[in-house]
Order: structure tokens, then sequence, then C-alpha cells
């Protein structure tokens, strides 16, 4: 997060104007207008003459001076007089009651901070009227006294005002980890937040964009750095991994619409500045960026980078300056031919919507496979209606062309290192590719580590080969833990896609049974958590559940119900997704250790003092508790919410309030969320959202709500636009039936010149449920049918998703 996503996401406007004077004036003539002055609508009106002033400071930034006008008088000739005030002395609570003005500014004053420094005043000028020198001594002496009380008093009220600045604008759980009650995710959350804002101090204010269309050259480079600064202070981590799954197979899913938007993207209106704050900007920016970290080589791509900050330090650049730079770096190093340039290769990423699919069709005889590249898209191209968004998209391309690195590694010479590419497709749809085992007894695997910013598809013989591996005991760790979860991921999302069988995508899952790795588990939980989402409510749903009760078995007898606080950051993280899922799906000995372990809670002394559950194990025991109890259980959690003072704690507490299975406790949820002193705050409504339209009971409930009372939502939240977005996302996100995408598709058309920022984000929610309608239409029924077989042999085999 920069200044600009503050800015736009709290309704504040910039007082500067395009022709100032520099604000900053640094050595060898840098200047920059770094020094930006931001107020809300009513102080913008108030303000006048807003001016750059030169030679006044003795430090690099030139004096910002403005006149404040908070009223006008009217004299006898009916002409407007300026009233100013002097804005150290002045009554702000006065000025207030006189506007009508409902904030104006953040001064740490009170009552208090008056008085203390009154009695520090009085004692300096009684000490400099003294004439005895016995006396001035001690007067000196109360007076430093007095001095530092008031000092120490104003430092802590600033302090106070910053911490409740760091809650507003990125709340709690980013910035504040507490010892014993916060988890390790928000630990890590938190590190991550710091590295991130640590990484604009050159992506964004040593160099900065000289356009919004150039965002992602600030918020990819940072969501980037953000995981090799983590890195470096906690090797153990292995944050690194963690992005193939946090970032970019999550962004997959946003960039697999047709409604999603390139990374670079012209932009001519405030509201679609709101817009290009998302996942493209931060998610793919940061993936597309590590791409070219791995084709580059890191060596390479270090000092090109470099190269790029000196040459435009405290100056703008576009996403050309940076290709410009890597380009020089790459061709002194030999690594690219002179006749291809890093802008050739990128523009090609980010000046189109999407992403690829490669699929590879080998011949067994040659040794060859064809190598094509499309489109990835889950949803196929429905007859286009006029967007409601700002957002200028390019027109897509009806076939659009990537440049693609290739990198693979075969079962004779398995080698899940090296990332740096041994050939490229280039903006073309396909090459011949020699140099592969012949005979059909070796599997190939591309992308390795998941470097690329691409799906893999591969012919049903070399997918029959990897499952073959999988599901063998012994072997199956030969394959690397990353491209384990890229296999998975991707067949899943090649399957929900229509590009491959669900019977194939749902062999690859078998193998879970022996896996113990977290990183594979959690690309299944997010595909398999579709297949869920889509069938919860289906008469079917018990053969899905025996499924995936048989997965997670062997999991969750390994890994346990302890938090063990000598646990790897991996195995934290891999106990709570196991848990989640084995609770959800009635798993007894999980049900039944967190009703003990919170019922135990319940009857603490002092339950706000005296937590005896496991920070790690909360959001479990927490939500499988209210899920199966009553009122009890969340009127106890909820006066836990209300009491705590812990960011981590609250957001815990108010995702599991979500959690239980009474309608009515939900609807009243849903209704404290949009209503003013219910102790819910404002920037947690979205929160509160996600947690209902998570419970198959309360996702309807949610839906319903968000389009009877958008009004009120809106009104309640005003320019909040994340919050509002997120809303939007989540109580859509399983629509599956034709009725109520048609009721959806009615909602927008009603609401569409009212929608602002949430345009985009409905925009997606409805080609989204369009793409579950239609899944639900061409799938249901052969996984049905695949599952159905399945657990029939699970009842007659001690291993049943090992049998073939």
């Amino acid at each position: 997060m920069n200044s600009s996503k503050v800015q736009y996401g709290h309704g504040l406007e910039v007082a500067n104007q395009p022709n100032n004077p520099p604000t900053y004036q640094g050595r060898a003539e840098a200047s920059s207008n770094i020094d930006v002055t931001l107020c809300n609508a009513e102080s913008m009106d108030m303000m006048e003459g807003w001016r750059v002033v030169d030679n006044v400071m003795v430090n690099d930034h030139n004096l910002i001076v403005f006149d404040f006008a908070a009223g006008r008088l009217v004299d006898g000739n009916g002409e407007g007089k300026r009233r100013r005030y002097n804005m150290s002395k002045y009554n702000w609570e006065k000025l207030r009651g006189e506007q009508g003005v409902t904030k104006v500014g953040n001064k740490p004053w009170n009552g208090r901070l008056q008085s203390l420094r009154t009695r520090a005043r009085r004692t300096r000028r009684r000490y400099q009227r003294c004439q005895d020198p016995a006396g001035r001594v001690v007067l000196l002496n109360i007076y430093t006294k007095r001095k530092e009380e008031f000092e120490d008093g104003f430092f802590q009220e600033n302090r106070k005002g910053w911490e409740e600045l760091q809650r507003g604008l990125w709340g709690e759980t980013a910035m504040l980890y507490k010892q014993g009650v916060s988890t390790n995710n928000n630990k890590q959350s938190v590190a991550t937040v710091v590295s991130h804002e640590l990484a604009h101090q050159w992506f964004g204010n040593l160099v900065t964009p000289s356009w919004w269309t150039d965002l992602w050259l600030n918020e990819g480079f940072a969501s980037y750095v953000e995981y090799l600064g983590v890195n470096a202070v906690e090797e153990s981590w292995k944050i690194l991994e963690q992005f193939v799954i946090f970032d970019l197979q999550n962004v997959f899913a946003l960039d697999a619409l047709e409604s999603s938007h390139q990374i670079s993207i012209e932009v001519g209106h405030p509201d679609e500045i709101n817009e290009i704050f998302d996942r493209i900007s931060y998610g793919k920016g940061a993936s597309i960026i590590r791409m070219m970290d791995h084709f580059l080589t890191t060596e390479v791509f270090k000092k090109g980078v470099t190269r790029y900050l000196k040459n435009k330090a405290f100056q703008s650049s576009t996403q050309n300056d940076l290709w410009s730079a890597l380009t020089v770096q790459a061709h002194e190093s030999g690594l690219l031919n002179e006749s291809i340039t890093v802008k050739d290769i990128m523009d090609t990423w980010t000046l189109q919507t999407g992403f690829p699919v490669l699929t590879v069709i080998r011949d067994y005889e040659t040794g060859s496979a064809l190598l094509s590249q499309e489109r990835f898209l889950l949803c196929a191209s429905e007859p286009k209606t006029t967007s409601l968004s700002k957002v200028a998209v390019k027109p897509t391309t009806p076939n659009p062309l990537w440049w693609i690195p290739i990198t693979y590694t075969t079962m004779e010479q398995p080698d899940f290192e090296t990332t740096k590419p041994s050939s490229w497709l280039g903006a073309e749809p396909s090459i011949n590719l020699t140099g592969l085992p012949a005979g059909d007894q070796h599997w190939v695997i591309f992308n390795i580590k998941e470097t690329g910013f691409y799906r893999v598809n591969y012919d049903e013989m070399n997918w029959r080969l990897l499952i073959g591996q999988l599901q063998d005991r012994d072997r199956f760790q030969q394959i690397g833990v990353i491209n384990r979860a890229q296999l998975l991921d991707d067949a899943l999302n090649l399957a929900r896609a229509g590009l491959l069988n669900y019977s194939t995508a749902l062999d690859v899952t078998k193998y879970l049974s022996t896996e113990l790795e977290y990183l594979p588990w959690k690309a299944a939980f997010t595909g398999l958590g579709y297949i869920n989402n889509m069938l919860i409510k289906t008469g079917n749903y018990d053969k899905l559940k025996t499924y995936l009760l048989v997965l997670v078995d062997n999991l969750y007898r390994h890994t346990g119900f302890t938090d063990n606080p000598s646990d790897p950051q991996l195995t934290v993280y891999k106990r709570v997704n196991v848990l989640s899922w084995a609770c959800l799906l009635g798993f007894d000995d999980c049900v039944r250790n967190s009703v003990t372990q919170f019922q135990n809670w319940m009857s603490t002394p002092n339950p706000d003092r005296n937590n005896p559950i496991s920070a790690n194990l909360k959001s479990v025991v927490y939500c499988s508790a209210i899920r199966v109890g009553g009122q009890d259980e969340w009127d106890f959690a909820w006066q836990r919410y209300r009491n705590t003072n812990v960011g981590s704690e609250k957001d815990i507490l108010l995702g599991a309030l979500g959690c239980t299975r009474e309608t009515w406790i939900l609807s009243r949820y849903l209704e404290w969320s949009v209503l003013e002193n219910s102790g819910i705050r404002k920037q947690d409504s979205a929160r509160v959202f996600s947690s209902v339209s998570s419970n198959p009971i309360g996702q309807p409930l949610a839906y319903n709500f968000f389009r009877n009372k958008w009004d009120k939502i809106k009104e309640y939240l005003g320019s909040s636009l994340f919050a509002i977005n997120n809303i939007v996302r989540s109580s859509t996100r399983h629509v599956n039936e034709q009725f109520e995408l048609d009721d959806l598709m009615k909602f927008s058309s009603v609401h569409h010149h009212e929608l602002g920022t949430a345009t985009r984000a409905v925009e997606q929610a409805i080609e989204q449920a369009r793409a579950n309608v239609k899944w639900m239409e061409r799938n249901y029924w052969p996984i049905v049918n695949w599952l159905g077989n399945v657990t029939a042999v699970a009842s007659r085999s001690d291993h049943p998703v090992m049998s073939h």
C-alpha cells in the first residue's frame, strides 16, 4: 500500500498542482514532487493559495504554504471577506461547531496537554523574572521537570494518534502483533507489510511512475520485494515457496476472467485509479517480476534493476525505462540475443489482458513435442454487452500471444532447480521442441518451480505417467514440492475451464492420501474448495464429503491437534488448514477437540484475560464450536470480541461469528455490520460479509442482504472502495444457479449508474456467476459419477484412493 491507496481509499484529495515547483530539491540537481498535501473535501473547499516557497527550509524539502479560510464574513456591500485562523491556537471544537465540519486535522490536543503547557510556561516566566540566583536554580529545576511532563504527554498523545491512524488505514492485524495472542500468520503478515512499505522507498519514492498507467511498477515491485525482504530475515519460513500459492496461483483466478485488465492500463478518471488497485497490479505485477528474476537470472536481474534505479533516481519513469535498463544489462551479460529486447518479451505480459496455457503434445516415437499457446479463460466467451467499467481496457486480441520462457525436466534426469529457460516460445502460436526422451515410459514436466506466469496442459499419456509417479509412495517426492503444487492447481483449473477431463484431474488428487507437505495441500484445498462450494447444496454432496475425509485422514493423524511452539511455519499452516477442513467435514475427533477447548474457555473465571486455546488454533476452535453450538456460544464469542483490544483476536472472532447455523443470528450479524455503534467498525464490515458468505447457510443470506440493502451499504461505507468491492465479491462468489445469475444481472442493470468504483467488481461477479452456472451444467454429473466409483471402492479397500 502507498499514499495513493490511502488517498483514494479514504476520500482524500491532493492540493498539489501539476505546474507547481518541485517540493524536493536534492543533490545533483535532483528534484521531485514527493511531498503531497492531502485533505478531505471540506478542507479542500477552505484551502486557498497552495504554493511552494524555495530557499526557506534548511533541508532538501521546500516550504509548502497555503491559506486556510474556514469561513467567510459578508460586509454591507455583499462582498465576502476571508476569516483566517491561527492553526496552532484556534479552538477546534468551536470551529467544528461554527462550520459544521466533521473533522479538521488530527491535532493531538486535549485539556490535560493544555494544563501541562500552561504550568510550564508560567514557571518559565517566573524563572525569567526572578533576580535571586538561588531562586533561579529552584525555578529552573521546576521548569525543566514541567517541560518534560508536557513533552512526554505530547509524545504519548502523538503516538496514540499514530496508532489510531495505523488501525484506520492498515488495520491492527497488518501492523500489530502480540506474542501468545496473535497467530504465526499475523506475525508473517506484519513482517510482509513492513517489508512491502520499506520497498516503496525505492519503488515509489526514489523512482516514481510518471502516471497511474504504470502503478504496477510501484505495487508489483513492492509485492515481490516484500517476499525477498522477509526471506532475508526469516529463511525458515520458506516464504519464497509460499509466493506460488498466495500470489501467483491466487491471481490466476482473477486474470482468467474476460473482465480482467492488462497490467499497464490507460487511466483518465479518478474512479479508474480506484479500480486498478487490485490483485492484477499487486499479484500479477509481482509474478511477472519474479518471472523476469528467473529468466534473466537473479544476478543479471539485480544489476539491471540497480541500473534502472540509478538512472531514474529522484525522477519519474515508465515501464519502458525499466525495460531499457534490463535490456542493456542482459545484452552486456550475453543472456539475450542482441536482436531481442526485454521490451519485446515483457510488453506481451503488461499490454495484454490475461495469461496463456501452454499445451504440450508429445510425439513419443521421435522424442519431440508440439508446444502451443492460447489465452486461458475459465469460461467461454459470451456475447459482449457494453462494459460498465470506466477503465479503458484495450479490445481483447482474438488470439493474443506471449513470449513464454520454456523450462522443463524429465523423469530420466529430474532437475527441479534450474529455472533459466532452455528455449522460448516467442509471440507465435506454436513451436516444435526436440530432445525429449522417446518412448511412453518417461514423463516430462514444464515450468520448473512455476516461475513462468502460465498454466501447462499435457496429452493424456503424459498426464497418466505423472499420475503414476505421484501414486508411487516411494517416488512421488522425486517431483519437486512446488511442481507438485503446480500439477494439482493446473489440473483442477484446466478441468474447471473444460480443457481437461475431470476424471484425469481428480485422479491427480488421489495421491494426496500420502502427501504431507503444505504447498501441495494448500493448492489442492483451493481447487477442491471450489468443487465443495458448488456441490455443498446438492443431494450428492455426501459422495464428495466421503472422498475428502479419506484424503485428509492420514494428514490429520500425522499433523495432530496440538500446536507446538517449535513447529516450523509451514507445519503450523498445514495444521490449521487440515483441521479447518476436517472439522468442516464433521471429522469426529476434530469437532470433539474444538468443542472441549471452547467449553473450557467459557468456564474460565476471567475469559478475557485467560484463554487456554492456542493462538494458531483459535480460528478452527472458535468456528467449529460456534457451528455446532447455539446462541450461548455465539453470545460468549461476541462479548469477547467487544472486550478485546487485540486486532488479530478481533479479526478471528469476526470470522468465527459467521460460522453459526442459526439463520436469525446470521441475519442480525449482517445488519450490525452496517449499523452505527453496533460494535463492528466500518473497516470490518467486509469481514462480516466474507465470514457469513463462507457458511453454506449464510451464503444466500449475505447475497440477499447485499442485493436488497445495497443503498444502505453504499451510504454507510461511503468511499470505502476496498470494503465495498470485497462485499460484492464475497456475497456473490457461490452463485451457481441460473435464476441467481439473472437476478445479479438485473441488479447490475438497475444500479449501474450508482455502482461507481464497484463497477468492475460487479462485472467480475457476473462473469464468475456465469462460469459457475456453466460449470454445474457441464461437470456436475461427471464428478458425481467419478466420486460414486471411488467411494464404492473405498468400502472394499484399505487404501481406496490409491486404487486404479
